[in-house]
């Protein structure tokens, strides 16, 4: 006898339509999610490097006034009886001054060597080391010379207008010189902003000559 065997085709299993939407609608909000983490994640990335780039400027103005010199060796004839007579150069009085012309409104940095001695950038007589430009377009430059902020990091004496602050040092004296439109400061603090005038980092330097970059 022959025994019939009922074959059961096996159930393909899946996503019912629910599902799937259900699924979909999870993806989208944790993408949405990661993504604007992610957008300011990386702002704030740009603004710490913004900063720490400009801190950097600063200090190498300061070490090039530190160890730079006023003597052009080579660019004059040599007198034998200075260098072998009785006349000695005094080292003293090699006092050479290199700094930083800041523009906020241009969003410029211009370090220089300040030849001319008068503490303040000259396009005609001073020798340009190097300019940088600020090029994100969004991204804002005020100055203050004030220490003290105020909880959303607004500055009592900021300032934005088109003109340069100047920031000299005189070897061998790490302490800055500090010139913003014709008054002199004994500090300063340069304020970087967003697209929507939010402070986000400062760049300060102090009477003692300490550069630092700091979040506000």
């Amino acid at each position: 006898m022959l025994l019939q065997r009922d074959k059961k085709i096996p159930l393909q299993g899946g996503f019912t339509l629910i599902e799937f939407v259900v699924v979909m609608i999870i993806f989208a909000i944790m993408s949405s999610v990661s993504l604007f983490n992610y957008n300011a994640y990386r702002n704030r990335i740009e603004y710490t490097n913004l900063a720490q780039d400009i801190a950097l400027t600063i200090r190498q103005a300061q070490v090039y006034g530190l160890s730079g010199t006023d003597r052009r060796i080579g660019s004059d004839v040599i007198n034998p009886n200075v260098l072998f007579g009785s006349m000695i150069v005094d080292i003293t009085q090699d006092r050479s001054i290199r700094g930083v012309a800041i523009n906020p409104e241009q969003k410029t940095l211009i370090l220089f060597d300040d030849t001319n001695r008068n503490r303040i950038f000259d396009e005609t007589s001073d020798v340009v080391i190097d300019r940088r430009t600020v090029t994100d377009s969004a991204t804002k430059l005020s100055v203050c010379f004030s220490m003290i902020f105020s909880d959303n990091g607004e500055c009592e004496e900021e300032l934005s207008s088109d003109n340069y602050a100047y920031i000299t040092f005189t070897r061998p004296y790490p302490e800055p010189s500090i010139r913003y439109d014709g008054v002199n400061y004994s500090q300063f603090v340069l304020i970087i902003k967003d697209k929507n005038n939010n402070p986000k980092m400062k760049v300060e330097v102090t009477p003692s000559g300490q550069i630092a970059a700091k979040k506000i």
